[in-house]
């Protein structure tokens, strides 16, 4: 058996990430398994939602001035660690693909 990464879905119309990725074993010539494979798309939408939320928070305590305060400080802080949706995104991918190569 291989196993051979059929496509990335995110290339084809429409271009987005939750499409994630189709992967197929192939065996003699034919493809005998084929499955696509997507990220948690709720909790990447949680998780915008939840940096939406804090970003508009924190942009009202900067126009009050008090975007030094340790209350705004612990929020921006809390801000950065939401926005790792991105890196979860980039990674997805090459996740999943180590996670196929390494499977028995």
């Amino acid at each position: 058996m291989t196993l051979i990464i059929l496509h990335l879905c995110r290339d084809w119309p429409p271009f987005s990430w939750n499409n994630g990725i189709a992967w197929g074993l192939i065996k003699n010539g034919s493809i005998i398994k084929w499955k696509p494979e997507r990220p948690k798309l709720s909790e990447i939408e949680k998780l915008y939602n939840l940096s939406v939320r804090l970003s508009r928070k924190y942009g009202v305590l900067k126009r009050l001035g008090l975007h030094e305060a340790v209350e705004s400080k612990k929020l921006r802080r809390e801000i950065k660690r939401v926005r790792r949706i991105y890196a979860k995104l980039r990674d997805y991918v090459q996740k999943l693909v180590h996670r196929l190569v390494s499977a028995p």
